[in-house]
């Protein structure tokens, strides 16, 4: 093939690759001759019609269309969003970003998705005159907003996660409530059970995992705890237990 390369960095790699075969001669040579100036004059189409992008943006909206495929794309005000970690708001109930929070976890709180079918249902059926019993704190999101309405006093948290107590405390703190905080888990029945604890601070269940860690935490029982706080509200997210809880309550 005599001609020079095109000056392009991305169509010389292309021409440097073909170059072999091409040299070589044969129906093959010209096949790939033939393509490589197909792809050559569309590209040229496309400049004149000004619809030409650079490989580097086309890879990028490949991989973008991946990612919706997968159901995991963010925008890119989200992803923004989760390197800068403002403080957001849910429902109004002010939350700090910790730089210690997952990837995942920052897509959820800056697409609005955090704790949203929980707090919606929260806020139709909470009463002012409401006593809440909260199994499983989380970062403290619901409590805080259930102290705002019921009040602090009125509010009770277990949270087995002795890792989540700082966040859920912060989350407290900025919004000016204190309700009463167990730090223990709940079960059927009161004694002590294994936790298993992941690198991250949110990968924890009762259920054995990879790269997780058991330890022996205190567990409260349910029934006991529900007639020394008489609750008359209670939510409840403990991993997958919630059937163990409600099949032994009274």
């Amino acid at each position: 093939m005599n001609a020079a390369p095109p000056r392009s960095p991305v169509w010389a790699r292309v021409w440097h690759r073909m170059g072999r075969p091409l040299r070589r001669g044969g129906r093959g040579a010209r096949r790939l001759g033939r393509r490589v100036r197909r792809t050559w004059r569309r590209s040229l189409r496309a400049r004149r019609r000004g619809e030409w992008v650079s490989p580097r943006v086309r890879r990028t909206w490949r991989r973008s269309l991946r990612a919706r495929r997968r159901g995991d794309w963010v925008s890119p005000r989200v992803r923004a969003l989760m390197i800068l970690r403002p403080p957001i708001s849910v429902r109004g109930v002010r939350l700090r970003v910790r730089r210690t929070v997952s990837n995942e976890m920052r897509r959820f709180m800056y697409t609005g998705e955090y704790v949203r079918g929980e707090i919606d249902l929260v806020d139709e059926f909470l009463e002012p005159h409401d006593r809440v019993m909260e199994l499983g704190g989380g970062l403290g999101v619901i409590s805080a907003f259930c102290a705002r309405r019921v009040g602090s006093e009125n509010v009770v948290t277990y949270e087995g996660n002795p890792a989540l107590e700082p966040y859920i405390r912060e989350t407290w703190e900025a919004n000016d409530v204190s309700p009463r905080l167990v730090p223990a888990l709940i079960g059927a029945e009161a004694g002590e059970r294994s936790f298993y604890i992941g690198k991250s601070t949110w990968d924890a269940s009762l259920l054995p995992g990879k790269e997780k860690l058991p330890r022996r935490l205190p567990v409260r029982g349910f029934n006991e705890e529900r007639r020394r706080f008489d609750p008359t509200f209670v939510v409840m997210d403990i991993e997958g237990t919630e059937y163990e809880v409600v099949q032994g309550a009274d």
